[in-house]
Order: structure tokens, then C-alpha cells, then sequence
């Protein structure tokens, strides 16, 4: 049956049933009449042949399914009928038995539904599905797939799969039914009841050579698991914020190979766990391989996640990063995107080398010295990013933290009483000289207490870090108090062997631009965390390469006011077209 009949049929059910309901009915009658030609049936009288030779009601359906709940588990989790036992009638009823019964069996339902726009589910992208299937060894003999709530990957292997999760159970079981695939399923949150257990110790959770898991992302909730568990998985993982790094540490607890995880991207720069989580992995030479994925890539998502390959039994102390966010591996489509040649992919990832602007061969202890950071920009970079990297050998560096207090503004709502303050925003900054004043002005009352803390102080350097990247000012005298908005860090210089001036001059030069890209995470929102900006490097220069900057500062200034007043004057050219002026 192909996805255009199922949409009919869904058509037919539109007035009776929900979207979800009726998808779920079409599939059941399917699976019913599978397993009555399969003779998996019990009693001739409860097959489906039977029961579309009968009288069709809504009433002797729900008894039938009641009936053969009792032996095959798909009825039971089709029970209770939901808005169907409401709303369905006994011609519409008649009708679907019509289609079904004509119809050529459904196959690939897993596939089928992740095509349509059914939104019942964190659907993952079939090619993610089919990539991370291909990036695990051939060798492996069974796939464990804890947290997927999506099971679509099982198609793309033929191996058995051992899978818990909180996903679709009905689903599960009609895959199994009607396209037979190896599938033992245990509905459960495998962070507070793992089910697949070492049976000579209860203690233990049971080994798997390979595993498979696409996570739900940024997932809060209660955390008994964390204080009473028994299984000694959370070495990292401290019961606060998200899940995402007690998901990883619950795979590394029960595989004994290799791993392919999905991740959120912003797991490759958080601080807190994810920092402590990208630690560990790198000191215990887990990691193998980074692939940075591109965003819109799944259905009815923009986030962008990345693919973690993990191996207990890597045979060296190198991780490869794999940009394929870029052109060269996806064709764009009018609502998604999707990769134009996966075995290139599995190819680069085979010879594990360094290729131009694609992948990067990454030493453990090089990733130690960029924080521990997965960022992709950090490591895949350009020819003239690194030319511009080796300009800076000559000089002695420091890490921006060593000269300057850095810090994240705060949000002060306007109260409309009280002290007036302006706020800058990054579409506000002087493109040269000093910025004394904007345009957005708010007053606050209860607020002022604070305001000590975040007004922001002459030869304060203000740049952009969240949204729009990279916009960078120096502060100058105002008589209101100035804050920055919060997409902004601000730096204030503490060191005398840097000028201010020239801290901003090479903040905002080529080659401090193309140093603070390869910070940038995220594409729908970019940003660079705090913790890179700490570790930034910036030259120290002598007195008179200092001197020399703090002219050209000057320098800009005169050509930017000439700017403006040439501007000016074609302004004035322009409103005296008729000589009004």
C-alpha cells in the first residue's frame, strides 16, 4: 500500500477520527488481517476474513478486539478505542473494511509514517537513521537501542534489536507483525527501569557489543534515578539540568564496543555536565569520531544535533570531526534538506584522515587544550583560517580571561519609573570610535540595586555572541548609565600590557573575526559560550606595534566621520532634486 492510499484512507476517516486515531485503526486492520493469513489466529471465528464476512458494527468490533486481545498484545494496546468508540459509525466502519480488505498489505509502516506529516512523534531523520546504522561495524550481531523513540533505523538492519523506550508500543508490534522485523521491545524509560539485565547478577545491566540510540533532546524531569541507582552507571551526570549526559553515561554503562549516540549540538559546547561529559570522554579515549549534522534536517524540527561515535576499543588517541554542514554533502529541498550520498560519508569516516574544510584528525590532548570543546568550527577550518592561526606563533598569547573580566550582561525590564538607563543592542555599535549612547532608553526602580554591577564603564569592549556574532565596540564616557543587552559579553581589560584600544582593534580585524567563527555554535541561533570566550587567545604586542594600532584606531575614526558627512552630502543632493533647498 503506498502512502498515497494511506492518506486516502485516512481521508475517509477524517470527519469520524482524529488524525492519530485513525492512522493507528488503518494499522491495526492490517496487522489483523497479517496475522489471520499468517494462520497466527487462534480461533477461525476471530480472523479478519471472518469478522468482514459478518455484519459491521462498531459494537461486535470493539467485542472482537476485545477477544483477540487476549492473545496477541497489538489489540490490547489499541484498547481502550479512544474517540474512536465515540465517534466511529457503523457505515464508515463498513467502508475502511472495504479498502483494507482490497488493498495490497502495508509494508515499511515505520518508513511510511515517518514520510507523513503525522507530528505524533520526535521523528528522526531516515538518512540519520540509515547513517548511524552504517557507521557501526559490520561485526555487530544485535543492536540495543535504548531511549529511540523512533524506531525507523530497524529497517535499514537486519540484525536483532533489543530496544527500551517510552516510544509508540503499538507501533513497535506492528512493525514487528507486519514487516516480521527482530525487534524485542520493553516499554520503559531505561533511566529509572533499565529492563535488559545481567541474569546471573540483577546488579548488573546485560552487555551489548553495538549500540544505536537517538535520544530525546534537553529532556528535564525527576531524577530518583540518579540517588537510587544500582548500577553505578552516573559518574558525570549530578541529577541537575538536562538529561541529555545521563542518557550518554546509561549507554556507556551497558556497551562494551562501539556506540553511535544523537546528540543536541549545544552538548559539543555547554559547560557544567556537558563539559564534564566531554572531559571524561576524551581522557577515557572514548570518543571516536564527531560528525556535525545540519540543521532542518529532521521533520518538523530545526535543531541541529550532531553524531557521537563512541568505541571501547579505539586503537588510537585521535578523534575525527566531520563537518557536513556544507553543500558539498546536502541538496536542499522546500522544507527540508537531506544528504546527497551517505556512502561518501561511511568513506570519509573509513580512512580517518584530514581532508580540506571536510574532517580533522584531532589529538586527545589538542582537544584538552581547547576546553574539551566538540565544536566543529574549532577543529575542520580553512586554508586561510589557518594561515591566520600561524600569523600568531610569533607572539607571546594569552587566554582573554588572563587580561580582562568577562561577563554576560542581564535583562533589565523597563519599569518606567525611576533611574533612566540605555541599553545596547548589537545593531546599535559604533562601527568606529567610542559608543556613548542608543536609542533604546528604559527606566528601572527595583532594579537599581543591581545596576552597579552590569553598568558598563569606559574602555569596557562589548561584543556580540549570541544572534549576531562577532559585532564588537569600545565604551566611551556617557552621562546615562549604558548596559548591554544580553546577546552581548561584556570585557573589561585588567591587564596594562594591552590597551583597550587595541584589544578592540583585534577583536574586530580579520584575523580576530575569523578566530571568534570558528567559536560560533548553533546555525538557526549562533552563538559562542562564555567558557571560549575566557580561553580566546589574543597576541601581546610591544609599545610601539601598540602606538601604531592606537593611530590606525584614529585614523578610522577621521575616515568613518568622512564618510558620514559625504553621505550627508548626497542626502542633501537627493532632497533638492527640485531646488527646495
Amino acid at each position: 500500500m503506498k502512502d498515497t492510499l494511506l492518506r486516502n484512507l485516512m481521508d475517509t476517516l477524517r470527519k469520524s477520527l482524529l488524525q492519530e486515531d485513525a492512522i493507528r485503526l488503518i494499522i491495526l486492520l492490517d496487522a489483523w488481517k497479517t496475522l489471520s493469513r499468517e494462520k497466527k489466529i487462534t480461533s477461525s471465528s476471530l480472523t479478519f476474513t471472518a469478522f468482514y464476512n459478518s455484519e459491521i458494527t462498531v459494537e461486535r468490533f470493539i467485542e472482537t478486539l476485545e477477544e483477540l486481545s487476549l492473545d496477541h498484545k497489538i489489540f490490547d494496546l489499541f484498547l481502550p478505542f479512544g474517540h474512536a468508540r465515540n465517534k466511529m459509525d457503523d457505515t464508515t466502519l463498513a467502508t475502511l473494511f472495504n479498502e483494507v480488505s482490497s488493498s495490497e498489505p502495508l509494508s515499511d509502516i515505520g518508513l511510511l509514517l515517518n514520510k507523513l506529516d503525522t507530528r505524533q512523534r520526535q521523528a528522526i531523520a531516515l538518512q540519520v537513521s540509515e547513517l548511524g546504522v552504517k557507521l557501526l561495524d559490520d561485526s555487530c550481531d544485535e543492536i540495543y537501542a535504548p531511549f529511540n523513540m523512533d524506531m525507523s533505523f530497524t529497517y535499514f538492519t537486519g540484525k536483532p534489536v533489543y530496544a527500551e523506550s517510552l516510544g509508540d508500543e503499538f507501533l513497535v508490534e506492528a512493525m514487528k507483525i507486519i514487516d516480521h522485523l527482530p525487534i524485542e521491545y520493553k516499554h520503559s524509560d531505561p533511566l529509572n527501569e533499565p529492563m535488559f539485565i545481567n541474569t546471573q547478577a540483577k546488579h548488573l545491566l546485560r552487555q551489548f557489543k553495538c549500540t544505536l540510540s537517538f535520544p530525546p533532546f534537553n529532556i528535564r524531569g525527576a531524577n530518583n534515578y540518579y540517588t537510587n541507582d544500582i548500577y553505578n552507571r552516573f559518574k558525570v551526570f549530578n541529577g541537575k539540568g538536562s538529561q541529555d549526559v545521563a542518557h550518554l553515561e546509561h549507554i556507556l554503562a551497558q556497551t562494551e564496543g562501539k556506540a553511535i549516540v544523537l546528540m543536541p549540538v549545544g552538548f559539543n559546547y555547554r559547560a557544567s555536565t556537558e563539559f564534564a561529559m566531554r572531559k571524561h570522554l576524551v581522557n577515557s579515549n572514548l570518543i571516536e569520531a564527531v560528525l556535525q549534522l545540519p540543521p532542518h534536517l529532521h521533520p518538523h524540527t530545526s535543531i541541529e544535533t550532531t553524531l557521537l561515535v563512541l568505541n571501547f576499543h579505539k586503537e588510537d588517541k585521535n578523534v575525527q570531526f566531520i563537518n557536513l554542514n556544507q553543500d558539498h554533502f546536502v541538496q536542499k529541498g522546500k522544507r527540508q534538506i537531506t544528504f546527497k550520498d551517505l556512502d561518501e560519508i561511511i568513506s570519509i569516516f573509513s580512512r580517518r584522515e584530514s581532508i580540506e574544510d571536510i574532517s580533522s584528525l584531532v589529538t586527545n590532548d589538542e582537544i584538552a587544550d581547547n576546553n574539551y570543546a566538540f565544536s566543529i568550527d574549532r577543529y575542520v577550518v580553512s586554508k586561510e583560517a589557518q594561515a591566520l592561526e600561524q600569523a600568531l606563533t610569533s607572539y607571546e598569547v594569552l587566554s582573554l580571561d588572563e587580561i580582562a573580566d568577562i561577563r554576560r550582561s542581564q535583562m533589565f525590564k523597563d519599569e518606567e519609573t525611576g533611574v533612566e538607563i540605555i541599553e545596547l543592542s548589537p545593531g546599535e555599535l559604533n562601527a568606529a570610535g567610542y559608543t556613548t549612547t542608543a536609542s533604546r532608553r528604559k527606566k528601572i526602580g527595583s532594579q537599581e540595586s543591581k545596576l552597579q554591577t552590569y553598568v558598563l564603564q569606559k574602555d569596557d569592549i562589548i561584543l556580540s555572541t549570541k544572534g549576531t556574532i562577532g559585532k564588537v565596540t569600545i565604551i566611551g564616557e556617557s552621562d546615562t548609565p549604558l548596559i548591554a543587552s544580553q546577546a552581548m559579553q561584556v570585557i573589561r581589560p585588567t591587564n596594562t600590557q594591552i590597551n583597550p584600544i587595541v584589544l578592540y582593534m583585534y577583536l574586530k580585524s580579520d584575523i580576530g573575526q575569523a578566530l571568534l567563527k570558528q567559536l560560533v555554535a548553533g546555525v538557526a541561533m549562533p552563538q559562542i559560550a562564555t567558557s571560549e570566550i575566557k580561553q580566546f587567545k589574543v597576541p601581546i604586542l610591544s609599545t610601539s606595534e601598540q602606538e601604531h594600532i592606537i593611530q590606525q584606531f584614529n585614523n578610522e575614526v577621521t575616515l568613518y566621520a568622512t564618510i558620514e558627512e559625504t553621505k550627508n552630502k548626497i542626502k542633501k543632493i537627493h532632497s533638492n532634486f527640485l531646488g527646495e533647498n
